[in-house]
């Protein structure tokens, strides 16, 4: 301010500007160019196709001790999607995805946007009683998940398929015409209020984020992704598909390992992860387990407010620290 007062000395003080041109200019302008190109026309399932057709031989997922390759995982969420298809999933409807961690769970979200329906998790863990309302609000038609988890909803009157079940393999890819403005999935959220709203995200949203989070911080085909969060929590679409549109490799943690700092150490070291993202209470419980870090590994951290004596941990163990957040209403991050 001061440097503006000899050029404004017969001024009111009201009249008075708060930035000089310059800066206006730069926090107005210069800070906002943030514009970058990206595949606006291209679904989520169409750019992990297109890892498909690079490498199909790549191993795609990892979870304990199974694996699978682009190309296998391909076909698995194409047979589903057929079956999906037939009992009526179609563009602008939602199917609900109740299963546990695992390499179906992969299969049957990337089957379900496959069939042009939009995806509602129903995480196990969570209370039948929240998954019912979840149910029930979203107005899904088709619920898909393992046998034993979808009968836990009989008043449930869609339908409901298995990925236990034989479901016959397809020999031609499913071509239905999906605009990236379609949604891609609904996740509840708690809510101001304590009551779960429903958010609904397009495709088109969700590419601009995971081409941006390509960009920065960064992920090429060459990295491997722990999975650490619920997919009924926004931040678990960086975890699940980035890795997949990138041709990079996922790895899924268990539902035992989620709060276990050591069997998570284990993983780290064991499929040398280079990327991972958790809330703080997650990165705080390995601090609290003396783990000792990795040089090769990026940090990322949000969903809560990240303490700083957390953060200068997390910058001494590790390659780098990224501090995320943002609402779900705005795709995930903000940086």
């Amino acid at each position: 301010m001061i440097e503006l007062l000899p050029e404004y000395m017969d001024c009111h003080l009201s009249d008075l500007p708060l930035f000089t041109q310059e800066k206006l200019q730069e926090m107005l302008y210069d800070w906002n160019q943030t514009q970058s190109d990206y595949p606006k026309e291209q679904c989520v399932h169409h750019l992990f196709e297109q890892q498909v057709r690079q490498s199909p031989d790549n191993i795609a997922v990892v979870y304990q001790n199974q694996t699978m390759t682009y190309g296998a995982l391909n076909a698995k969420s194409e047979s589903i999607a057929s079956h999906l298809k037939e009992a009526g999933a179609d563009v602008g409807k939602m199917v609900g995805i109740c299963i546990n961690r695992s390499i179906d769970m992969i299969a049957g979200l990337l089957a379900i946007m496959k069939s042009g329906s939009a995806y509602v998790p129903l995480d196990p863990a969570f209370p039948k009683q929240r998954l019912q309302r979840i149910l029930d609000e979203s107005h899904a038609e088709i619920l898909l998940g393992t046998s034993q988890l979808i009968e836990q909803f009989p008043s449930f009157s869609g339908k409901k398929i298995s990925v236990d079940d034989e479901i016959q393999a397809v020999s031609s890819r499913l071509d239905i015409p999906i605009h990236s403005d379609q949604r891609m999935y609904v996740m509840f959220t708690s809510g101001s209020t304590g009551k779960p709203k429903g958010v609904q995200i397009s495709h088109r949203n969700v590419v601009n984020f995971l081409y941006a989070m390509q960009q920065k911080p960064g992920i090429s085909s060459k990295d491997r992704l722990l999975a650490v969060t619920t997919f009924a929590f926004d931040i678990s679409v960086l975890e699940l598909f980035l890795p997949l549109v990138t041709g990079a490799k996922l790895i899924i943690a268990a539902q035992d390992d989620l709060t276990d700092a050591f069997k998570l150490q284990r993983l780290i070291k064991k499929h040398d992860i280079t990327i991972m993202q958790a809330t703080p209470a997650t990165w705080k419980l390995l601090q609290q387990n003396n783990w000792q870090g990795s040089p090769s590994l990026t940090a990322l951290c949000g969903g809560e407010p990240l303490p700083q004596s957390l953060a200068n941990y997390l910058c001494d163990k590790t390659k780098c620290l990224w501090n995320m957040f943002g609402p779900t209403e705005t795709t995930i991050w903000t940086q």
